[in-house]
């Protein structure tokens, strides 16, 4: 499977929301 950019783009921001909440 291979992630269009938009899915990693997509996937990056899910992270960094989480992380901005962790903090």
């Amino acid at each position: 499977m291979v992630d269009s950019r938009f899915e990693i783009r997509r996937k990056t921001i899910n992270v960094l929301k989480t992380a901005r909440l962790e903090l």
